[in-house]
C-alpha cells in the first residue's frame, strides 16, 4: 500500500527524533557500561529483601528481553508497512515509539539509586505490579499497532439512493 509522499517539514521532524531518540539511547548504553566497568553497585530501597531485589532484576532482564523480541518483530514486518517517499509514515513512527521504549528500558538499567525513586515510597509488590502492568500495556499497544499498520484494510462502498 502506498500512502501520499511526506512533507518536507514532516520529513525534519520524524528523522530529528529519530536521530534524538537513537543518541540518547547510544548515549544511555554508554553510560551502562561505564558503570558495568566501573563496576558500581545498585542501591535499593533498605525494606526490600534479597529477593525482592533479584526479582527486580529479573523484570529489567525481561523487559529487556520482550524487547528484543519487539524490534525483532518489528524488522520482519517492516517490509508490509505501507510506504511513502523518502520513508514510511508509519515506520517512522513505530521506529519513534521503539526507541521511547528502548530508552525507558535503559533508565531502568542505567539507575544505581533506587532509595529515592517512586518505587521506594510503595510497598515493594505495589510498585513491581505497577511497574509491570505498565510494560505489558505498553507492549500490548505497540503490537496491536503494528499489526493494525500492516493489515491490509477494506473500504466497502455500499451504493445508495437510486440508480436511473
Amino acid at each position: 500500500m502506498r500512502h501520499p509522499d511526506l512533507t518536507p517539514l514532516m520529513q525534519i521532524l520524524l528523522m530529528g527524533s529519530v536521530l534524538l531518540l537513537t543518541a540518547a539511547a547510544l548515549f544511555r548504553f554508554g553510560l551502562f557500561f561505564r558503570n558495568r566497568y566501573a563496576q558500581l553497585p545498585y542501591r535499593y530501597p533498605v525494606g526490600w529483601t534479597v529477593e525482592q531485589i533479584s526479582t527486580f532484576g529479573l523484570l529489567r532482564l525481561s523487559i529487556g528481553g520482550c524487547l528484543g523480541i519487539t524490534w525483532l518483530t518489528f524488522l520482519l514486518m517492516a517490509p508490509q508497512l505501507p510506504v511513502s517517499w523518502p520513508f514510511g509514515f508509519e515506520q517512522a513512527l513505530l521506529t519513534i515509539g521503539l526507541l521511547l521504549l528502548t530508552n525507558g528500558w535503559l533508565v531502568l538499567l542505567v539507575r544505581l539509586n533506587w532509595e529515592n525513586s517512586i518505587l521506594s515510597k510503595w510497598r515493594f509488590r505495589t510498585g513491581f505490579a505497577i511497574l509491570a502492568l505498565w510494560w505489558i500495556a505498553v507492549f500490548a499497544a505497540i503490537f496491536a499497532t503494528l499489526g493494525w499498520a500492516t493489515t491490509v484494510h477494506v473500504h466497502f462502498v455500499f451504493p445508495h439512493g437510486t440508480i436511473a
